[in-house]
């Protein structure tokens, strides 16, 4: 007579198939268990790729860069009788080479931390952050081609640099040798410095180098020699 009483009130067949519906439509545990389980193999295979993804997206971050300090460097030589910037220039304050460079990049501060860094001048991966020293940028330049030092080295004119798609202007800074923990401003083609690793090689084991012909390439470090620095 209490028909409206629910469940209770149906008849053995209507309960019946009203369980079985019930357990067709719910997750038991043990399946609930298999379904993370597949969820966390997904994510442990995907993960290596969206990482990679990731690294390769910074690499092509700091080619741009180094590709936007290409066309400062070549405009600023296109000012001063054909010749870059020096790397290192004690007879004016600030020193580095990156200061001679704000008409293009905008404003460049002799900075101690990473946040002050002009974002052109900073590699997206290189570890160096600790104590920059007074460094402007993540990036160093070629000081066989822009050390003037008269009776020892020469500033180059860019355009009698022979075989300039060889030669290096600019890549990724190794740590300095004399502060491990800060970039190098400059990278020599003296045996010994390349063995100290002044180049960096943030980029799956190379590293990034802007040539003198203005492209924009990567290398293995093992590549950077004597003949990828120095143009005699």
């Amino acid at each position: 007579m209490r028909s409206d009483l629910g469940a209770a009130s149906r008849s053995p067949p209507e309960r019946e198939r009203a369980l079985k519906h019930a357990a067709a439509t719910c997750f038991t545990l043990v399946e609930l268990l298999v379904v993370i389980a597949i969820i966390s193999i997904l994510a442990a295979l995907l993960m290596p790729a969206i990482r990679g993804a990731r690294d390769r997206a910074k690499a092509a971050n700091c080619m741009a860069n180094l590709k936007q300090i290409g066309l400062a460097i070549f405009i600023y030589a296109g000012e001063n009788d054909g010749k870059p910037p020096p790397h290192f220039n004690p007879e004016s304050s600030p020193v580095q080479w990156p200061v001679k460079l704000v008409s293009s990049l905008g404003p460049v501060k002799v900075t101690w931390t990473m946040a002050e860094m002009n974002p052109v001048l900073r590699c997206p991966v290189n570890p160096l952050t600790q104590n920059l020293g007074g460094n402007p940028s993540n990036y160093s330049l070629n000081s066989s081609i822009t050390r003037d030092t008269p009776g020892f080295f020469k500033l180059w004119r860019l355009d009698s640099i022979p075989d300039p798609a060889r030669i290096i202007l600019a890549l990724d800074a190794g740590p300095d040798p004399g502060a491990p923990n800060r970039p190098a401003y400059n990278t020599t083609s003296n045996p010994g410095d390349l063995a100290l690793a002044r180049q960096g090689n943030w980029h799956f084991g190379k590293l990034n180098a802007l040539f003198c012909d203005g492209h924009v390439g990567t290398i293995k470090t093992n590549l950077l020699t004597y003949a990828t620095l120095n143009p005699l």
